[in-house]
């Protein structure tokens, strides 16, 4: 059985972008783990003393919320570019839903049905707003493919 020339190239696409993908949120993750625990060593040295538990869960949530403005920011940039490629900013379309994903996972985990009403709202609202800006369906599958690993990744209580 021979595939179509088209349909290998939506096959590799859509292999591109769930692997690219996934390298990419890893180094998402990364970067804001390296930026919350960069920015208080940074505190720690600065001030030259040791933050107290209440202390180290406020800096750690507002290094948290910046390094995720930082990460929205630059998708913000990504996706209105007009010089990248649509497969690419399809790929890239994985991290900011990731990270928005998560942010609620984490701060909504004893809340379960909760989460996953916001997490629908969240999913339903992007999945419109593609439908009406007629989007290509890379973004669909990124949406769709980053949507069911993190609700996978919820129900089995997996931790990034």
């Amino acid at each position: 059985m021979k595939i179509k020339k088209s349909n290998q190239k939506k096959i590799l696409s859509a292999l591109f972008i769930s692997v690219f993908g996934f390298i990419l949120l890893n180094l998402a993750f990364l970067f804001v783990a390296g930026f919350v625990n960069g920015s208080q060593a940074l505190y720690k040295l600065i001030t030259s003393k040791q933050l107290e538990i209440n202390d180290n869960i406020f800096f750690g949530h507002v290094f948290l919320i910046i390094s995720i403005l930082i990460i929205l920011i630059i998708s913000l940039f990504i996706l209105k570019s007009k010089k990248i490629k649509t497969l690419y900013k399809a790929t890239y379309f994985m991290v900011p839903l990731a990270v928005v994903y998560v942010i609620f996972g984490m701060f909504l985990s004893n809340f379960t049905v909760l989460l996953y009403i916001i997490s629908a709202l969240i999913f339903f609202s992007v999945l419109y707003y593609l439908h009406r800006n007629k989007q290509s369906w890379l973004y669909y599958y990124s949406l769709i493919f980053i949507s069911i690993i993190m609700l996978i990744m919820n129900i089995l209580k997996i931790d990034i």
